[in-house]
């Protein structure tokens, strides 16, 4: 007889969980599985903020060579929310976050003026001088 009712409650339980969506988040990428592999430029965005998703997509189209020679993931998030990451700690307002490869924060901006310099600051960093004295850039 319990072990009827553990099984009723596990089955409701399960029906709970998928019914509400708690698989999906339990599902969802953290940040932090890209650190050493990646550099993250991690975008906030209210979701009627057209004319800066406008802007954003002409500069990743205009610069997807020196984005995939700096080894740059793009990861948007819309009023806090991504479908496929999990929301990181440092995502407390809208906004532009530069990750390095160690998972740290290395630049900050509340606006997209922070795309215009972005390819300087990485190229500045240790490991980026290594890279580019490695392999000759293609961009």
């Amino acid at each position: 007889m319990v072990n009827i009712i553990t099984i009723i409650l596990i089955f409701f339980g399960l029906s709970y969980v998928k019914s509400y969506g708690f698989e999906k988040k339990m599902n969802k990428i953290d940040l932090e599985t890209y650190n050493w592999t990646k550099r993250l430029l991690v975008i906030n965005l209210k979701s009627e903020d057209k004319e800066k998703i406008s802007y954003i997509n002409n500069w990743l189209i205009s610069n997807k060579c020196k984005i995939k020679e700096r080894n740059i993931n793009i990861v948007f998030f819309e009023d806090y929310k991504n479908k496929q990451y999990k929301k990181p700690l440092f995502l407390k307002n809208f906004g532009f976050w530069l990750i390095g490869y160690d998972g740290e924060v290395k630049s900050f901006s509340l606006e997209n003026k922070i795309l215009y310099k972005i390819f300087n600051l990485i190229d500045q960093m240790p490991i980026r001088q290594q890279e580019m004295l490695m392999y000759k850039t293609k961009c």
